[in-house]
């Protein structure tokens, strides 16, 4: 009988340990290895991988608010689920607070996404064919900060994005922070992932509307040739201001499956820290990326007032919130 008990207290602590979630800055070199070689089994190169534990290094996480995260275990948080884990997190994208002290010298979200993708199969060799009629787009406030008037300008020239401009870190930083130069291929897996644009038609807030929007989103991206990995995925968070049908992407991360955890890695902007987490399944990564940008959606002042908020995992919606 009490071996019985002791089996069933085994059973339900596994069961209760499986569904944590476990976080780290990659500030230990032993989860950083391991992190390292995981994205490496699934088809990131040597090169990535050394340039990408580089960029770690460089990277300052000692002014990341850890004030509310728990003690840490073997170089990890844990946390029960996604809502103790983004209640510890001040803010989503580590633009203010102690992050204020952080010089702008490190890589964004989608410069580590595409580099640890980058010699995979991932590619867009077609962006830059009929560049103009692939709705490329870009905002402008015509007001001010207090009382913005948004409108939404098109983009027909690659040029606009050439060598990453607005969506990656400028060359010569990156070069320095990773040892590598930023190819033209790369370059266009960034524009198809991160390029705004701007969607045809007329829709109402609906989840169906959404789903008819990431349809024609994924369409354009086809046209581009992109193509995703086989193993690692891509995690995309973005928003639609329907009013303009804007279709924007505002964080980009990567995940491989592992003993039954989805382990993502991202980079919360040029001031916020490296992270991996270890989630269970798409739909709490769905919670967690929302919750990123479900504060600008409630700003009036931002183009993404009352906007919808959209996860995909490739090409593939998996989580749709509103604020």
């Amino acid at each position: 009988m009490d071996r019985l008990l002791v089996a069933l207290l085994l059973t339900v602590s596994l069961s209760l340990e499986a569904k944590e979630i476990r976080v780290s800055l990659l500030d230990d070199a032993v989860v950083l290895n391991e992190t390292a070689a995981l994205f490496l089994k699934n088809g990131s190169s040597a090169e990535s991988i050394q340039a990408f534990k580089k960029a770690v290094r460089f990277h300052n996480a000692n002014l990341f608010d850890l004030s509310k995260f728990p003690r840490k275990l073997d170089g990890l948080y844990s946390f029960q689920n996604v809502n103790a884990l983004r209640i510890s997190i001040a803010d989503p994208f580590c633009e203010k607070g102690k992050a204020d002290d952080m010089p702008h010298n490190s890589l964004e979200c989608l410069d580590v996404a595409v580099l640890l993708i980058k010699d995979t199969e991932a590619k867009a060799p077609k962006l830059t064919e009929d560049f103009p009629a692939k709705c490329f787009a870009k905002y402008e406030n015509r007001g001010s900060k207090e009382k913005p008037d948004y409108a939404i300008n098109s983009v027909t020239s690659y040029s606009f994005y050439e060598h990453g401009r607005t969506l990656l870190y400028p060359t010569n930083g990156y070069t320095w922070i990773t040892g590598l130069n930023r190819s033209a291929a790369e370059e266009y897996i960034a524009v198809s992932l991160k390029g705004e644009r701007s969607l045809s038609g007329e829709y109402q807030d609906t989840d169906d509307a959404i789903r008819s929007l990431f349809a024609t989103w994924n369409a354009l991206r086809k046209r581009d040739g992109l193509e995703f990995p086989k193993k690692i995925k891509v995690v995309e968070c973005g928003y639609i201001p329907m009013r303009f049908r804007y279709w924007a992407i505002d964080h980009v991360a990567v995940c491989v499956e592992e003993g039954g955890k989805l382990v993502c890695v991202e980079k919360n902007g040029p001031h916020g820290p490296f992270m991996r987490i270890d989630f269970n399944n798409e739909m709490e990564v769905g919670q967690y990326m929302a919750g990123k940008l479900l504060p600008d959606s409630r700003d009036p002042k931002e183009i993404n007032y009352q906007a919808p908020v959209f996860i995909s995992v490739n090409d593939q919606l998996i989580y749709i919130a509103r604020p």
